[in-house]
């Protein structure tokens, strides 16, 4: 496993991939060509959860069925938050976002050595974290 998705990814990439941006459409090619797994925190199923609840995000399924198609897609592995994520969450510099939400995501990319595929420039930008 080398990359783990934002939230925004996960959904495009399930939901509609020509929405991807070019470089994660072609990384997410590669890893359903392989059978390559990618990661999404456990953080980013309780965001969805959040967007569908505020009617931000429609599902065609139950709130409980939708995440369940998650947890059981082939590809992905749900990684839980755990002692080494809650801190190094609280270690990514000024420059990162105060959502605790990216802040998790973040942290769970840099506690696995995994590359964070994101299109969120403030995270790009912050520099705390590898991302494509």
């Amino acid at each position: 496993m080398k990359f783990l998705l934002d939230t925004h990814v996960l959904l495009r990439w399930t939901d509609d991939p020509a929405r991807l941006l070019s470089p994660h459409r072609r990384i997410l090619r590669a890893a359903e060509a392989s059978g390559d797994r990618v990661g999404a925190s456990i953080i980013t199923l309780w965001e969805i959860a959040q967007l569908v609840e505020r009617g931000c995000y429609e599902i065609r399924d139950s709130l409980k069925e939708c995440i369940a198609s998650f947890e059981a897609h082939d590809l992905i592995v749900i990684l839980p938050i755990d002692g080494a994520i809650a801190i190094d969450s609280h270690r990514l510099g000024a420059k990162f976002p105060r959502d605790p939400v990216d802040q998790i995501i973040a942290a769970t990319a840099r506690c696995h050595d995994l590359t964070l595929l994101t299109a969120d420039e403030r995270i790009r930008d912050s520099g705390a974290v590898a991302t494509r």
